[in-house]
């Protein structure tokens, strides 16, 4: 019997892949509060809403949190920290009341907005500026004390450069990739989903994954400079399909 999972922010870019990255190993449950095409048991609902979070943990095995607030939203407080901080923290508690152990969290470099730092590692202390990095750097916080008093396992996978479909050469609005907009570095949505594949099937305990990890992916050779991605490399086996070298 396959494992069942469910999926925070199956709706959204990230979410896509996530979906057809993980459906083939996975029983899915997918939770967005926007609805899903084509998708007529998925749950539409509001994270801030208890219930109906604890309705959609029942049973599950894992959860991958990809949801986020929308970026037009981060000019005031009150949306955000509802579905980024309230959600995650309700995701976190009806995980701990059902016993599920295996949690993984995508996060960002963005935490690190206000710190002047040359290279991340997983240690590196975050410094955030504005609500979008606050409200990742809570959850961050919320992750690291329920994996610490709940034992649970919480891969928290920090994305380094932007989000981009590799498999269509395309930014999130479908326009396509340009050299002039390069920068450090784009990640394929794709190579994020099998990041959050591999940390759901990393083995626990002693020589694997426990409490509360922090994972750094990112597909150019500006970004495996400036953050440590080799050791997502070691520890998760995984390795970016598109490193986009044709647009630098």
């Amino acid at each position: 019997m396959k494992k069942r999972i469910l999926i925070v922010g199956a709706a959204g870019f990230t979410g896509k892949a996530l979906r057809d990255i993980l459906a083939p190993s996975y029983a899915l449950s997918l939770f967005d509060i926007k609805p899903i095409p084509d998708t007529p048991d998925a749950i539409q609902a509001d994270l801030a809403d208890f219930d109906a979070v604890r309705q959609a943990m029942e049973g599950m095995d894992g959860v991958v949190n990809a949801m986020m607030a929308p970026n037009e939203t981060y000019n005031r407080p009150e949306i955000p920290f509802r579905s980024n901080v309230l959600g995650c923290a309700n995701l976190l508690e009806a995980a701990r009341e059902f016993g599920v152990k295996r949690f993984v969290h995508l996060s960002t470099t963005a935490i690190f907005g206000a710190a002047k730092v040359e290279r991340l590692l997983a240690d590196t202390e975050p410094i955030a500026s504005g609500y979008y990095a606050v409200t990742k750097l809570l959850q961050e916080a919320l992750c690291k004390n329920y994996a610490k008093a709940h034992g649970m396992t919480i891969p928290c996978l920090r994305i380094a450069g932007g989000i981009v479909c590799g498999r269509t050469r395309a930014h999130k609005d479908g326009t396509p990739l340009t050299k002039g907009a390069y920068n450090m570095g784009w990640i394929c949505r794709y190579d994020i989903a099998q990041a959050c594949r591999l940390a759901l099937e990393s083995p626990l305990g002693r020589g694997g994954l426990e409490g509360f990890e922090v994972f750094y992916i990112g597909s150019t050779p500006e970004l495996f400079a400036h953050c440590d991605i080799q050791r997502t490399v070691d520890i998760l086996g995984w390795k970016p399909e598109h490193d986009f070298q044709e647009y630098r």
